[in-house]
């Protein structure tokens, strides 16, 4: 593995760009993580370091510093350096010091991802001149790689938050781990998606296939299903980052609805079953010519159906067909962010029933009540300047008012102008605006939890597009008594 330091002030950005080089590029591992330049440089002294990643500005001791004595000490290591400003100063500087690149924040992954593999094959290249008889006679380290997911991820986008289920399954992934194999020889790298996981771990010969059935029996049974793709190909530093987005293509479509899945065994990326189930369902739907049939169609069709991947297929082509044949209260694009949402948050097959029953219901067969709308917009915003605090998801709505997604967001969005998710934004933004002028001692990432926001990255990000500066310059400008 590609060992790396990153030294960044601000904990958020420390944090996702720590994740983010993991996600990018699997060869490289993050051993070291600081927050000024005397720990950064105490840890290229004390760590064995194969990639250093910089912030310009930084307290105790700045980054063009770290850059001086590592000069001086004739600490030559790759390293590229992070700036919040476009100042030709800084890039002429950080040059002189011979940094192999010159970011700016926030990171865009296009970029880092082209200075990761620039750095990788510096990495190669350098171990192959410097050690050639070795390289020749001892064989490549070499290792054997698993993908875990926890609960579903086939709809997730990377702004998703595991919730606390899936948090306790990740930490117990570590310690079965930690009883099956020695710290040196395993890594557990986060995925492209929040509650997904790389495991990485030096070839074991004929022992490896009984660690993963392990660590799958472990958590076989347990409420949320776990999804585990074992590669059996020996696997290099070069090799994973390839081999990690081909089981990301098995782990689609293999990951079921109801139980865990174990794969061993190589699968037919044509997946012709997948394809019959889903023609199968297509054929039934066909023969369905009204309203009070649909629901009884669904579960015919998808009764069989184990793959969370055909179950979306056969729900989006079915409710796109019957959009063109019926009387449907919404557009199409609304009801699909629906399934989406729905099949998503789905461990049974009774529950996606259910919650497909209300969907039904009122998109093809209930009438519109005078006035019902508007009384339940008045609600749902009620309930929002009341408990923005809270952790709420537009699921949330549906259940506690008691109808599918698209109902409330349309009736909502036609009485305030947003949707119920944008206006708890709101709230949540003019409340801690209000706390970062009035509570001084308090850090911007508590107040960022305090108001209901539970990623102080996100926060930050929300909070400059809607004011236009970060929190912490919105408080500083207030502290200068300038106005915003």
């Amino acid at each position: 593995m590609i060992q790396v330091l990153v030294a960044e002030d601000e904990e958020p950005i420390l944090r996702s760009t720590c994740t983010l080089i993991e996600r990018l590029n699997p060869s490289f591992h993050v051993v070291s993580r600081v927050r000024n330049g005397k720990e950064a440089l105490k840890a290229i002294n004390g760590t064995e370091i194969d990639f250093v990643v910089l912030d310009i500005q930084m307290p105790v001791m700045t980054g063009l510093e770290v850059l001086e004595k590592m000069e001086e000490e004739h600490i030559k290591i790759p390293t590229i350096v992070l700036s919040g400003f476009q100042d030709f100063e800084y890039v002429r500087s950080a040059m002189h010091f011979g940094v192999i690149d010159y970011l700016l924040k926030p990171i865009k992954k296009e970029e880092l991802c082209q200075v990761l593999d620039h750095v990788s094959d510096l990495f190669w290249r350098k171990r192959s001149i410097q050690k050639p008889e070795r390289e020749i006679k001892e064989p490549q380290e070499k290792y054997e790689i698993a993908l875990c997911t926890l609960g579903s991820y086939y709809l997730l986008s990377e702004e998703y938050e595991l919730n606390e289920k899936q948090e306790e399954m990740g930490k117990e992934i570590q310690k079965v781990l930690k009883g099956l194999l020695p710290e040196e020889s395993r890594w557990v790298i986060p995925g492209r998606y929040p509650n997904e996981q790389l495991i990485v771990f030096r070839k074991l010969g004929n022992r490896s296939e009984s660690v993963i059935n392990e660590l799958y029996n472990h958590f076989v049974g347990k409420e949320l299903p776990i999804t585990i793709i074992f590669n059996r190909e020996t696997q290099n530093h070069k090799t994973i980052y390839d081999s990690n987005v081909q089981m990301r293509k098995k782990m689609k479509m293999v990951m079921e609805i109801e139980q865990s899945v174990l794969c061993l065994d190589e699968i037919d990326l044509d997946n012709n079953e997948n394809v019959r189930q889903i023609e199968n369902g297509r054929k039934i739907l066909k023969q369905v010519h009204l309203s009070s049939q649909i629901l009884d169609g669904f579960q015919k069709a998808l009764y069989p159906v184990k793959r969370r991947c055909v179950i979306i297929e056969i729900l989006k082509e079915g409710i796109l067909d019957l959009c063109g044949r019926m009387e449907c209260q919404f557009p199409y694009m609304e009801i699909e962010e629906e399934l989406n949402e729905l099949v998503q948050n789905c461990y049974s097959k009774k529950m996606l029933f259910d919650k497909l029953d209300r969907l039904v219901t009122f998109s093809f067969i209930q009438k519109e009540e005078k006035g019902g709308k508007k009384q339940i917009a008045l609600q749902i915003k009620d309930y929002l300047d009341y408990y923005y605090k809270d952790e709420i998801t537009n699921q949330t709505l549906s259940d506690r008012f008691g109808f599918v997604s698209a109902y409330l967001r349309d009736g909502f969005k036609k009485e305030y102008g947003v949707s119920p998710m944008e206006y708890l934004q709101n709230i949540r933004l003019e409340k801690s605006a209000k706390m970062l002028i009035e509570q001084a001692n308090m850090s911007i990432r508590d107040i960022a939890e305090s108001v209901g926001f539970m990623d102080s990255l996100y926060y930050s990000k929300v909070f400059r597009k809607k004011w236009g500066v970060s929190p912490s310059r919105y408080r500083g400008l207030n502290q200068e008594g300038k106005i915003i």
